[in-house]
């Protein structure tokens, strides 16, 4: 198959947010069926989050996809909300005595 001299090549960076994008997707599909199969439902919940977490870098990624379509870098943000929990969060495994 010849490949199209019309049609730009695609950059790495495509590459690397397409194949990030396929592992979202499939991620929120085996949490989505890890939840159904559950039987306790601190479990269920658990996946649920998962699933919703992936649904979440779904979109993160989509935007970044839109935005170098576009011809624009890629741009990282974070929500005031985002920010403040991320400022709070305490890590159960790196304490201070560790």
């Amino acid at each position: 198959m010849k490949k199209d001299p019309s049609r730009p090549k695609e950059s790495a960076v495509m590459k690397g947010l397409k194949q990030a994008l396929r592992n979202e997707i499939d991620g929120a599909e085996f949490y989505r069926m890890a939840a159904g199969n559950a039987r306790r439902d601190a479990v269920r919940q658990m996946f649920r989050f998962l699933m919703e977490e992936e649904v979440r870098h779904r979109e993160a990624i989509v935007k970044q996809m839109q935005r170098l379509a576009e011809g624009k870098g890629m741009k990282f943000e974070r929500s005031a909300s985002a920010r403040k929990a991320l400022a709070k969060f305490k890590s159960p495994l790196f304490t201070d005595d560790w």
